[in-house]
């Protein structure tokens, strides 16, 4: 269900060229959620630790590993940290996988369309992230 709130702010003061470029968005952001919702998250973890030294260098090993992407979401969270400069206080490497599988599996089952819309219209880049997700026929196959 569609939180009218959420939908307002996003189109707040715009013009209708505007208006019609974020209903893009936001249609782009539910067909994105919808086929994200449907990747089980992996229930058998690697045995050791993946070994990296930067976030997105996790992120991406994650993604080969496993065969599947991150949320945008959370790969924002982990540019973040990534920008933060933190590694290990966030927490010990040999739990930090669960960690974003738990973080995976919030972003992939209660996050808004309007939101993710809202935060793609905040990053010029996204198209970068997202595109390859949603143009992919073979994401949702279970790599679980």
């Amino acid at each position: 269900m569609e939180n009218n709130g959420q939908k307002n702010d996003l189109y707040e003061a715009k013009s209708q060229k505007d208006v019609r470029a974020i209903d893009q968005v936001i249609k782009i952001a539910k067909q994105y959620q919808e086929k994200m919702e449907k990747i089980p998250i992996p229930h058998a973890h690697a045995q050791a630790p993946i070994p990296f030294t930067t976030w997105q260098e996790l992120e991406k090993s994650m993604s080969q590993m496993y065969g599947q992407p991150l949320h945008y979401a959370t790969h924002r969270i982990l540019e973040d940290w990534e920008n933060l400069r933190v590694l290990d206080s966030i927490c010990p490497p040999k739990n930090v996988e669960a960690v974003i599988w738990g973080i995976e599996e919030m972003h992939r089952s209660c996050i808004s369309h309007l939101e993710l819309a809202k935060l793609w219209l905040s990053d010029p880049t996204y198209h970068a992230f997202v595109d390859p997700i949603i143009k992919c026929d073979n994401v949702e196959s279970d790599h679980a």
